[in-house]
């Protein structure tokens, strides 16, 4: 039925992959070419004649050959003087001379512990003031020893490099010493490239940011071999950007890698092509753009390309990354024999073990390790038992590295790989403790996240793990915590923000009040900021607002912490059973449905239940997420917006109605089963909380045959959908506000003029209203800014307009206003007071689609989005609707819930059946009965294009959009 329109977690990521020297996520090196020094670039047989002189001829006669010598010279006699100034305990310039001669002959991976205790002890020798670029040059090769140290926590290494180099680059003015400045700009970009803490997002944004500032120096006219080197670390940047589009991204890594091999010549640089071979593999195996399998070829010729060079013999680290790359290549490989290519992908992993041991490389072992269990987990030959438990046992060799403390972000990887393949064998305990500690892993990452983009990066990564965990409880029949589990997996963010925006403050003091809503604002404006285009005057960079994000965050979460420990109740952060159980509707039901690739479940839980227990869950052991999957489904829909045609038109219709159908077969026959079981009236309200990919998806109008009529859901229950029960819990306690309790009304309609049905509509839903409680923007009087100035202190919101999606940037989603200026996602989050609106109804296309590539839990869309902003509910669309029928079912809607007091869902199911089920004649009356109307070319078209007892809107397209969300 579906095929899926996002890539589904893989077992392996793209932080397996090693981008070399100069730099490089696996391996570490971060630059190839080494700042320029003043002593340390001496040539060892040089240095060693400098070190033995005695006499002032011998000095007088190695100054006349080497007069490039005589700044060195100077710069010990400096320190001999300073020194003996300093103190009267010193060490001679033969020992700072000693340091240094050692510091030239150390350059493996392995020696960076031993330079890194060099460079301290030459930091000490060094008077800053006497000798600020000696003490600079050390303080950078001090950087780069830390950042490559394969000892001591690498977080804390990388930390400290950052700091060394910033000291560094203290003395190293752009003015005074280009050339070094713009190294040192390059070592510090590589080490926010590959730093733990913090902020992923920001960290590479910083990284492209100080690469481009080095690259303003580093020209390939003045100096290419370190523009090229440049050039590869910025291409490394692109490769794992999190901001911006990943396609795009990638595609740049790919021309800076490119850039980099017109210098980077096999006959003139041949370690270096190597390296950027590599490098440039790495990228074409993640590209999107272009035909997997050609990519996936391209990256394999590559990486055999680096090992021209890179031989066991002559660079063994480098052979190793560069083996386990390649193999990492064979496990995606599309073309050619499937355990022929896995059965390569191990021999080369295995092969990269012999370099890359726990003691010499413990960083890398683990991460090969966890590569190759991947590996092993989909091995067709050999036995698929022992196959299994090789995986796991490299995996928890691999665990031994990637602890919690030293490498948070991998561990969730391996753990995530490791409850897998549990889950796979259907071993639910070791399952459950696999996931359980990825989500761990990963909240331990995402607490260290501070931007929008950042944070949304990290929920990513440990989507779907919330539903696995749960499902694996439910196996292990702890139907309480699977219950708690599955909420807690739920809108993250969106928790967050509601919890920040909705916080109790009367239980503060004056001054913790004040403290909270500066703080709160702070945090607001800078978000606010960083959602702007990057064009927009006056706007800062990311990476400017992202250090002051950091810092404002910081504070705000601080001010929390000493509030909750003073006030215990201040902002609870999630729900436990008691307070899920108590948001079930009166007379209804909680439906939580919950699919895995291994099997699925629906939790039903009725009102009035204080626990619950087996009987509340139906278990689906035969549907599988792949059931599940996009495609057919949107590939019509696509094809239906970009064509236009009848024929489009037909078969996104047909679609629709079969999936509809097939929805019931696989999930809502047993949701109706349970619910009939439950003796719930009909009618009868039912909260449903979708997961993932159902969110596209109208389950409301899923269907089936009774006595050769087809019936829905919602012929029996009435429906509304919750992102969470914690945003539902919001919404029941923002309709406690009076102040939502009198209807006024606040209307759009037809901002660009070119929609038939709307004026219909707008006045339909004006009649509804007292006079002097309602207010139109109609036309060109339906600005941005206006709209924006207008909507506080309305209870009721209605926008008739255009409506879009946007696939890419789900922030720049949004309503289209006059001059066709979109109110967008961003715009609503960050700029709307909607502190008294009761309901916000989007009659509009595509209003309730939420990004379910990137934040598939997340729910992140318009309708969140007016929650966040405020609002206790949101009427929505799920596709592009008909403007004609939306016009008459949101007359029947309003007419429902005003007149006749139905609860919003109720109200909302009411119009739909009566869309549904209307004739073309009772259609018509309908446009005759509104006043003040001069629609005969609607009634013509209801009444008089076809017989007047059929019902032109019974297909689910025409009613089955709309979806009411909130309370």
């Amino acid at each position: 039925m579906f095929d899926s329109i996002r890539k589904r977690l893989s077992k392996k990521t793209n932080a397996n992959k090693s981008h070399p020297a100069q730099i490089g996520e696996d391996d570490g090196a971060f630059s190839g070419n080494p700042p320029v020094w003043s002593l340390s670039d001496i040539p060892p047989e040089l240095l060693a004649r400098l070190m033995s002189i005695r006499t002032d001829a011998e000095l007088r006669k190695l100054v006349e050959e080497h007069p490039e010598l005589l700044p060195v010279i100077q710069q010990m006699a400096n320190q001999s003087q300073a020194s003996q100034e300093s103190s009267t305990d010193v060490s001679s310039p033969g020992d700072l001379l000693a340091l240094l001669r050692e510091l030239q002959v150390l350059k493996r991976l392995s020696d960076m512990p031993r330079r890194v205790e060099l460079c301290q002890n030459a930091i000490r020798l060094v008077d800053r003031n006497n000798q600020p670029k000696l003490w600079s040059d050390l303080q950078n090769d001090l950087g780069n020893s830390l950042a490559q140290n394969p000892l001591g926590p690498r977080a804390e290494n990388i930390d400290l490099a950052i700091d060394h180099y910033n000291q560094s680059l203290q003395v190293l003015t752009r003015e005074a010493f280009p050339e070094h400045w713009a190294m040192t700009q390059n070592n510090l970009a590589a080490a926010y490239n590959n730093r733990i803490r913090g902020d992923r997002a920001e960290n590479i944004d910083l990284a492209i940011d100080h690469f481009k500032q080095a690259l303003q120096v580093l020209t390939c006219e003045a100096f290419p071999e370190q523009w090229a080197m440049t050039q590869n670390n910025l291409a490394v940047a692109y490769g794992k950007r999190i901001q911006g589009d990943r396609a795009e991204n990638i595609d740049l890594a790919i021309d800076h890698f490119k850039q980099a091999l017109q210098v980077y010549t096999h006959k003139a640089f041949p370690e270096d092509w190597a390296m950027t071979q590599n490098n440039l593999a790495s990228a074409y195996s993640d590209r999107i753009r272009g035909e997997r399998a050609e990519n996936i070829d391209l990256a394999i010729d590559h990486y055999n390309q680096a090992l021209q060079v890179y031989t066991r013999e002559a660079f063994p680290e480098q052979w190793a990354m560069t083996q386990n790359n390649l193999a990492s290549a064979y496990s995606d490989r599309i073309r050619g024999e499937r355990a022929e290519n896995i059965d390569l992908a191990i021999d080369h992993f295995k092969q990269a073990l012999q370099v890359r041991t726990r003691e010499a490389f413990p960083e890398q072992w683990a991460a090969t390790l966890n590569n190759l269990a991947v590996a092993y987990s989909d091995r067709i030959r050999g036995e698929r038992a022992e196959n299994i438990d090789l995986a796991i046992d490299h995996c928890n060799q691999a665990l031994q590295v990637r602890t919690l403390e030293r490498f948070p972000a991998d561990r969730r990887q391996t753990l995530r790989n490791l409850g897998n393949l549990h889950f796979t064998e259907q071993s639910w305990k070791n399952a459950l403790d696999g996931y359980d500690g990825a989500i761990e892993a990963g909240n331990a990452v995402l607490a260290e996240a501070h931007t929008e983009v950042g944070r949304k990066a990290e929920v990513w990564e440990t989507s779907g793990l919330y539903a696995r965990s749960a499902y694996c409880l439910l196996k292990l029949e702890q139907i309480d915590k699977a219950v708690i589990r599955l909420e807690e997996g739920k809108t993250r963010m969106l928790t967050e923000a509601l919890a920040l925006a909705d916080a109790d403050l009367d239980m503060l003091s004056k001054k913790q009040k004040q403290a909270m809503s500066k703080a709160r604002k702070a945090v607001r404006l800078l978000e606010a900021e960083m959602r702007l285009p990057s064009d927009v005057p006056a706007r800062r960079s990311d990476v400017e607002l992202g250090e002051l994000l950091r810092g404002k965050r910081l504070d705000l979460n601080g001010l929390v912490d000493r509030l909750r420990s003073e006030h215990p109740d201040f902002m609870p952060t999630g729900l436990d059973l008691p307070g899920i159980l108590g948001l079930i509707p009166e007379g209804g039901a909680l439906v939580a449905p919950l699919v895995t690739s291994k099997g699925s479940a629906v939790i039903v839980i009725p009102h009035g239940a204080d626990s619950v227990g087996k009987d509340h869950v139906v278990m689906l052991d035969s549907l599988y997420e792949d059931d599940l999957s996009l495609s057919g489904w949107m590939g019509a829909y696509f094809a239906f917006c970009n064509e236009r045609t009848k024929a489009a038109m037909d078969q996104w219709l047909e679609v629709i109605e079969k999936s509809t159908s097939q929805l019931w077969t696989m999930l809502m026959a047993p949701v109706h089963n349970k619910l009939q079981e439950l003796n719930l009236a009909e009618g009868a309200p039912v909260t449903l909380m979708s997961q993932g990919d159902l969110g596209l998806l109208p389950l409301h109008a899923a269907w089936r045959d009774v006595d050769g009529k087809r019936r829905a859901f919602i012929d029996d229950y009435s429906m509304s959908y919750a992102p969470s029960a914690y945003s539902l819990s919001i919404s029941s306690e923002r309709m406690q506000d009076a102040s939502r309790q009198k209807a006024s009304l606040l209307t759009v309609i037809n901002p660009t003029e070119d929609l038939r049905y709307t004026p219909v509509e707008g006045m339909a839903v004006e009649s509804l209203f007292d006079p002097d409680h309602r207010k139109t923007l109609s036309g060109n009087e339906a600005t941005k800014k206006e709209v924006t100035e207008r909507i506080p202190g309305w209870t009721y919101l209605h926008f008739s307009c255009h409506g879009l999606y946007n696939w890419q940037d789900v922030m720049n989603s949004g309503l289209v206003l006059a001059n066709h200026e979109i109110l967008t996602l961003s715009n609503i989050i960050s700029g709307l007071n909607l502190d008294t609106a009761r309901l916000v109804t989007l009659s509009a296309c595509e209003t309730g689609m939420t990004d379910v590539q990137q934040s598939p839990d997340e729910f992140i869309g318009l309708p969140t989005g007016f929650l966040q902003a405020g609002a206790t509910g949101v009427v929505s669309t799920l596709w592009a609707v008909s403007d004609a029928a939306t016009s008459l079912l949101i007359k029947h809607f309003y007419r429902k819930h005003l007149n006749e007091g139905l609860l919003p869902d109720q109200a909302l199911r009411s119009a739909q059946l009566w869309l549904r089920d209307a004739t073309r004649q009772e259609l018509g009356e309908t446009y005759k009965s509104i006043t003040k109307m001069s629609q005969n070319e609607a009634y013509r078209e209801l009444v008089m294009d076809g017989d007047a007892g059929d019902k032109p809107y019974a297909n689910p397209y025409f009613w089955a959009a709309f979806t009411f969300t909130g309370k």
